[in-house]
């Protein structure tokens, strides 16, 4: 059994290039609205793609899929012109909100 090298962790900081990008952080600064962002979502649009504009965002979810199945959503992304992620939104969440968007109030 070979001998495992194990890589240098250690960096050693120059304090010169501390200095300058901190000097230069300090500089970047980025104002902030006066106001409060107010939610730009049109009432009429379906309860759906209503809930998707309100309220931040969370993490996100993996989609597994087999071999075949990933063939099978390939072939709906070619033919719908559409992201992977656009056509699975698409289809999922019509369908989660009709079943049960009357028990999960929206975010305001």
């Amino acid at each position: 059994m070979g001998k495992i090298s194990r890589r240098n962790t250690t960096r050693e900081m120059d304090p010169k290039a501390v200095e300058e990008f901190a000097a230069a952080a300090a500089e970047n600064t980025v104002a902030t609205p006066e106001e409060p962002l107010v939610s730009t979502a049109r009432p009429d649009l379906p309860r759906h793609r209503l809930r998707a504009k309100t309220g931040t965002k969370g993490p996100g979810t993996s989609f597994r899929y087999n071999k075949s199945q990933g063939r099978l959503l390939d072939y709906a992304v070619e033919m719908e012109d559409m992201k992977k992620q656009e056509l699975l939104e698409s289809l999922i969440w019509p369908i989660l909100e009709e079943k049960y968007g009357d028990q999960v109030p929206l975010d305001s």
